[in-house]
């Protein structure tokens, strides 16, 4: 619960003897208003008391599906208890001068410490009242509750009201028509040889280039260098990477570099301008960049039989026509698992569009923050600075938000789908999934267990399975064949 005045302060050793010559005796405490926050210019505001009117203990009321308000009467009898006991703990911490320590008479106490002793019996009221809140209504805040308004004056009921944001509970609609789209998938005989011309290609040997001028294919060994989006070659590069090992005409490539490169000779010097994204989502700046030609060098490619296939170590194949059976499989593997992803996508899709909910705003902006925050990183990692980059902050806060708040319903949707289920996951489930992990990374069970218990990652597998479990029920009725 958000605190509805400062923080307590700690008593302990105070010498308030300083206080002797005033005169408290005359001080009437009556009606003194602590919801007025005179002076303080902090707390809530003073309470409306034509909210309270009728109203006997506490309330809930639904501001929207994932906001609610308590509102709270207070008996005066039951704050004055609080404002008791809180004298009585600050007296036990307190000194005060002609007295043994801890010995400080109450009525001293709440006459030197008047807003500490209401400060302190405030917070107590307000947490008992939302722990009988929590009790009876099993409420699940997502964040502090906070207080928005009150009003305490001695001898009159304590008024209150907080705000609580939650997730949002409700009746899953659709659940048991929703329509995903058939899948096929399709690997070709040009799809297999590609991917063996890659695996050759990943064991192939440098050698010296047979030819001085560079042409696709070929790796070049250059000197890289890049200035600031707008800058000068004559200052100096922003980054410069030597030795870089560079294949010409590789799809990751700089397509600008890669022209650049065709046709040079070792020890030759090209400048070049390329593309590069600037940090906000598609946009672009076009970059200096000056590429140094060091060597050249031929991909010498191993031969495409029995002993390379062999040779690669993969479990169960010592042939060619074995390494050509297994790509395939891991070929159709790969692409009904993008397949699956693409039916899950559609199925969340149609689940958000048929069920609408309202997540808590304070859990959005966090998600947002975190995000932003995210890429913020991402950019230094990549030597772009943040504040000069051509970046629309106030769209990519928008964006956060909406990715936000997207994302966060459609976990909560799968969460509210799994209890409608009663998807549950047992200890023989999770030993099932560490056996598997156990296999695919050639250790023993105990041995993914004791990992996972020591970085306390057993209850996220938990969640991981119940979650795939989920969407598999989302997407059960739809088909993924192969071709």
């Amino acid at each position: 619960m958000t605190p509805p005045h400062d923080d307590d302060h700690d008593h302990s050793g105070h010498d308030h003897g300083d206080h002797e010559g005033h005169d408290h005796s005359g001080h009437d405490h009556s009606g003194h208003d602590h919801g007025s926050h005179e002076g303080r210019g902090s707390g809530p505001p003073p309470a409306d008391p034509a909210r309270y009117e009728g109203l006997e203990g506490w309330v809930v009321d639904d501001v929207s599906s994932a906001v609610k308000e308590l509102r709270a009467k207070v008996p005066a009898e039951r704050y004055a208890r609080a404002v008791e006991a809180a004298a009585k703990n600050i007296a036990r911490r307190v000194t005060l001068r002609g007295f043994r320590p801890g010995k400080a008479p109450i009525p001293r106490v709440k006459q030197l410490y008047a807003k500490d002793v209401a400060q302190s019996a405030v917070g107590v009221v307000v947490q008992e009242t939302w722990d009988e809140v929590q009790k009876e209504l099993s409420l699940r805040p997502v964040s502090t509750p906070t207080v928005t308004e009150m009003t305490v004056k001695d001898g009159e009921p304590m008024l209150f009201a907080a705000r609580i944001e939650i997730l949002p509970v409700r009746e899953i609609s659709g659940l048991d028509s929703l329509v995903v789209t058939p899948k096929i998938v399709r690997v070709s005989e040009d799809d297999v040889a590609r991917e063996m011309e890659a695996i050759r290609g990943s064991r192939a040997r440098l050698v010296s280039a047979e030819s001085d001028a560079a042409h696709e294919g070929q790796v070049a060994v250059v000197t890289l260098m890049r200035w600031p989006q707008g800058g000068a070659r004559t200052d100096q590069p922003k980054e410069t990477q030597d030795s870089l090992l560079v294949e010409i005409g590789h799809e990751r490539n700089l397509p600008a570099m890669d022209v650049a490169l065709r046709g040079m000779t070792p020890g030759e010097m090209r400048d070049f301008e390329a593309e590069v994204a600037t940090g906000a989502p598609g946009a672009t700046a076009m970059t200096p960049f000056r590429v140094l030609l060091k060597e050249l060098r031929d991909k010498k490619l191993p031969d495409a039989d029995d002993e390379f296939a062999a040779g690669l170590g993969m479990p169960g194949v010592t042939t060619l026509a074995q390494l050509r059976s297994e790509v395939k499989e891991r070929l159709i593997a790969l692409r009904q698992q993008v397949a699956q992803r693409e039916q899950e996508a559609e199925a969340m899709d149609l689940l958000l569009r048929q069920n609408p909910l309202e997540m808590p705003p304070s859990l959005v902006e966090k998600e947002a923050e975190a995000r932003l925050r995210r890429g913020v990183e991402d950019l230094v990692k990549r030597g772009i600075d943040p504040e000069v980059a051509a970046i629309d902050w106030s769209a990519e806060i928008a964006r956060a938000k909406d990715a936000a708040e997207r994302d966060l319903r459609a976990d909560w949707l799968l969460e509210l789908c799994a209890r409608q289920r009663e998807i549950e996951v047992t200890d023989q489930d999770v030993q099932a999934e560490i056996d598997a992990m156990a296999k695919e990374n050639n250790v023993s069970p105990a041995v993914v267990r004791r990992d996972l218990e020591k970085d306390k990652r057993i209850s996220s597998l938990q969640a991981s399975i119940r979650r795939r479990r989920t969407l598999d029920l989302l997407r059960s009725g739809a088909t993924i064949s192969v071709e």
